[in-house]
């Protein structure tokens, strides 16, 4: 390993034993001058996941696996390879998900290094359903997606795939280890802190594939527990950040996602989930200024019909 490490690519793993290969294939192939490691954290897998990886490793001295002894099944999966980076970027990678051109890394460093100012790029991502590997024409970020996301719009939703971007790693590291324990969305809590330091620049060009799959560790979780998860990640988000003034632009946000879901849910019937959303967005969001009492209470009542 050289002494000064460029992109530290964090490939995070649970019982993905059918994926794990074209993952990790994919950042091994990456064609890049500059320096680059490997960190595999695996979160306890049972299923050959860490056989694959310790294989790969025996072959590759940039490959750097991280065995945890318990499932974690939280933010640890990306505190604990984050605190074992040394690059200056930061890129994740899911094992479910690939990159799809070996340039990934090389085109999104340049876009850093030619902006200080910017605390993370992203590009789009095309769409895979199921478990098969070739991605589908449909790409997962809306082109319709503003070029640049401040510290203000992070908060309205996740616009982007994580296996689509690359982040500084100082933007990430002036916030307290505890606060990735507190609850479990690891790439969007991400963006948030990173963009709390700079902008986030978009670039609407594929360059990952992302799964959509029931064993994925968020898609294969009920709604339920997704709503909660949010409501979670904007609650100690904002707490950990108060101090960039976070607080009035995630109770802004909060109020406008869990207000549009909740209109979106009552249209559909799902009387349960509209309530649930309408919930969270009188407890975590600025609804008076933001969505407004008058739409609130007529979500409300369309949900109760």
């Amino acid at each position: 390993m050289p002494d000064q490490v460029d992109i530290s690519i964090l490939l995070i793993a649970y019982n993905q034993r059918p994926f794990i290969e074209k993952a990790l294939q994919s950042a091994q192939s990456q064609r890049t001058s500059r320096s680059v490691e490997i960190i595999v954290y695996d979160d306890a897998s049972t299923d050959g996941t860490q056989q694959i990886i310790e294989t790969a490793a025996e072959f590759d001295p940039r490959i750097r696996p991280i065995f945890s002894s318990v499932n974690r099944c939280s933010n640890a999966a990306l505190r604990i390879p984050l605190e074992a980076a040394q690059g200056r970027y930061i890129s994740i990678l899911d094992a479910d998900d690939f990159w799809i051109f070996d340039d990934k890394l090389e085109r999104q460093a340049d876009i850093l290094d030619a902006d200080e100012a910017l605390a993370g790029c992203f590009h789009n991502a095309q769409i895979i359903e199921g478990e098969g590997f070739q991605p589908s024409s449909r790409r997962w970020t809306p082109q319709t997606q503003p070029k640049r996301v401040d510290r203000a719009t992070i908060w309205e939703g996740n616009p982007f795939a994580t296996c689509a971007g690359m982040l500084r790693r100082d933007a990430l590291s002036k916030i307290s280890s505890d606060w990735f324990d507190k609850f479990f969305l690891n790439d969007w809590a991400a963006y948030a802190v990173a963009a709390s330091e700079g902008d986030l620049l978009f670039v609407d060009a594929p360059v990952g594939a992302y799964r959509l799959h029931e064993r994925g560790t968020y898609s294969s979780v009920d709604e339920t527990a997704k709503l909660k998860r949010i409501a979670e990640f904007y609650r100690y988000t904002s707490q950990a950040l108060e101090d960039r003034g976070a607080k009035p632009l995630a109770a802004a946000g909060a109020a406008r996602l869990f207000g549009d879901w909740a209109l979106d849910f009552a249209h559909q019937g799902k009387r349960a989930a509209a309530l649930r959303c309408l919930y969270h967005a009188a407890r975590l969001g600025d609804v008076g200024g933001t969505l407004g009492w008058r739409k609130w209470a007529a979500i409300l009542a369309k949900a109760l019909k």
